[in-house]
């Protein structure tokens, strides 16, 4: 745990002592940690208590990491875009409707064992080279078949998306939503469609969706 900063916390894995599973490791404790809350805010939810959404973006990259600040004052920290990049992925979950977003490297680094979806190729405040962006869902032997079915939907929707072929991409979303009632990806996506439909993008359209604020 590096810090608190209001109500959010910043983790860092593999320092200071490497371990080759940090990026699995981080995934994993984002999983546990929104199912911990899932069954906290149950149990709240029979009390009338407010709910609060948990949002999570995690990165994968090299940082700085160290004592820094001066000889009055240091805190043990890791600095560096891929620390920003990952602090932009947790804010666009309120754009996807999602709670824990990760980005193109860490889901290469821990898909053998986890299940995730491509959501979208995106730039993030600040940047201008695309990433691409993954929802975590779950770890893979603990996903039933049908929500795998669903993912994998998503994915065949995004691929038709991106070639311009609307009506068969929708279709694939469309699918998604009777399998997962009000999945908000697919919503996005339907919405795209439509607008491109009406409204073609033009030649040099590269499908990156390009974020202005946080």
């Amino acid at each position: 745990l590096d810090k608190y900063i209001g109500d959010a916390l910043m983790a860092v894995f593999g320092v200071p002592l490497h371990r080759d599973d940090h990026a699995e490791s981080a995934c994993r404790a984002a999983l546990e940690i929104q199912k911990k809350l899932d069954s906290f805010y149950l149990d709240l939810n029979h009390r009338e208590k407010p709910y609060f959404e948990t949002r999570i973006g995690i990165n994968t990259g090299n940082v700085i990491v160290g004592n820094l600040g001066t000889h009055s004052r240091s805190d043990y920290t890791a600095i560096g875009d891929p620390v920003n990049i990952a602090s932009r992925l947790e804010g666009m979950n309120k754009i996807f409707g999602t709670k824990i977003i990760i980005s193109e490297s860490t889901y290469y680094a821990a898909k053998n064992n986890l299940l995730a979806r491509e959501l979208d190729l995106v730039t993030a405040k600040g940047t201008t080279v695309p990433i691409r962006i993954f929802e975590l869902i779950d770890i893979d032997s603990d996903v039933s078949a049908l929500k795998k079915k669903a993912v994998s939907l998503f994915g065949e929707g995004l691929s038709y998306y991106r070639e311009r072929k609307w009506d068969d991409a929708k279709e694939c979303f469309r699918q998604v939503q009777a399998i997962e009632q009000g999945d908000k990806p697919s919503g996005i996506y339907i919405e795209r469609c439509e607008k491109y439909s009406a409204e073609k993008p033009p030649e040099n359209w590269d499908g990156v969706f390009r974020f202005y604020t946080k």
